[in-house]
């Protein structure tokens, strides 16, 4: 499995992919053309949410990230927003059933996503995650599974900061706000912490296959992708 050389969503052709996409597509891809649906996954710090955004803006498919679905059920006060609030402010997970099954399974369903097509961020990190993905149809035709050497993640996690009212996210090698306001209400998160950032890598690191495997066995191809510069 080698890094991509080249992307095109025209077909997904893919150089230096080989037979098996062709095979794949064959299997999987239906009769008529249908609008992009991938799935980008990667380690905390990879930059999933910059690399979907790019590619949305490129290609067309709408960038489909769960964090803001679920944000976005919250500000609106529903029965389903309250409880992820009351989950998220614990520190707790989301249940695939509330998460994938209902909320990210419904955005899907919509009319926009359907003419489309997804770029789907890091909606799996473990393998009960892509076991839910499957059974509720959510299919990607391709994985992009972002690499990035182990001291890099740690260095932009550690030193991202977070703007608590825009939610923008800053890093002092990127270019910090240059309003002075702005400045000085940046924070950094908890689990951004270098000792926390480390274990959210181990946890990633032990559960990355684990997530990749039912997707593999149901042949889609993972391609891996460097995410490093």
């Amino acid at each position: 499995m080698g890094a991509v050389q080249g992307c095109c969503f025209s077909g997904f052709a893919l150089a230096g992919f080989g037979n098996s996409q062709t095979s794949w597509r064959q299997r999987r891809q239906p009769k008529s053309p249908r609008p992009p649906h991938v799935l980008v996954l990667g380690p905390p710090g990879a930059g999933k949410g910059t690399q979907c955004a790019k590619l949305a803006d490129k290609y067309g498919p709408l960038h489909i990230s769960t964090g803001d679905l679920y944000r976005a059920e919250v500000q609106r006060g529903t029965e389903m927003g309250q409880q992820l609030k009351a989950i998220m402010d614990s520190g707790g997970l989301v249940p695939d059933e509330l998460g994938i099954q209902a909320i990210l399974h419904g955005r899907l369903q919509q009319q926009d996503v359907k003419v489309s097509g997804w770029i789907g961020d890091g909606w799996t990190r473990e393998k009960a995650n892509s076991e839910s993905l499957l059974r509720c149809g959510l299919v990607p035709d391709l994985v992009l599974s972002l690499q990035v050497p182990r001291d890099v993640l740690l260095q932009r996690l550690s030193g991202r900061r977070v703007d608590p009212v825009t939610r923008a996210t800053y890093h002092p090698e990127l270019g910090l706000p240059t309003n002075p306001e702005v400045q000085q209400r940046l924070v950094q998160r908890s689990d951004d912490a270098l000792e926390a950032a480390a274990k959210r890598l181990d946890i990633y690191e032990g559960q990355r296959e684990a997530a990749l495997g039912p997707l593999r066995a149901f042949g889609i191809p993972v391609v891996e992708v460097s995410g490093n510069g």
